[in-house]
């Protein structure tokens, strides 16, 4: 788990965004019972930032629904937005976005690698 994380994981677990449940084979997340409130207002906040256009929140959301549909990509942004609220609290801070293209700068190689192969392989209509 990295660093930031670590920090994190108690907030979390004291509003019960999220749990990670940990079996041999996967690591599974679900959300139980807590602070209701705080976790509807999470989620209200995570679903408003999902359409916003050029924003880090919305550029995650949109590459986690992609593979797990739009509920879930909801809370892992609500839980973003929790980690975002925590530090902005705990170093005095103001929000800095990241961009919409923090995902793409931060892996340059594999965009290169995949775009080349799908430029070497086309598919055919």
């Amino acid at each position: 788990m990295p660093f930031r994380f670590r920090l994190t994981v108690p907030l979390a677990h004291l509003l019960l965004l999220f749990v990670e449940i940990i079996s041999i084979y996967t690591v599974e997340y679900t959300s139980l019972k807590g602070n209701s409130n705080i976790k509807k207002t999470l989620v209200q906040c995570a679903n408003s930032a999902s359409h916003t256009k050029g924003t880090y929140l919305g550029a995650q959301h949109k590459r986690i629904a992609n593979r797990r549909g739009r509920k879930r990509a909801n809370v892992a942004v609500a839980h973003t937005i929790l980690i975002i609220c925590y530090f902005m609290i705990k170093n005095g801070t103001r929000y800095k976005d990241l961009g919409p293209d923090f995902f793409d700068k931060r892996n340059k190689d594999g965009i290169v690698k995949r775009s080349i192969k799908r430029l070497d392989n086309p598919v055919l209509p």
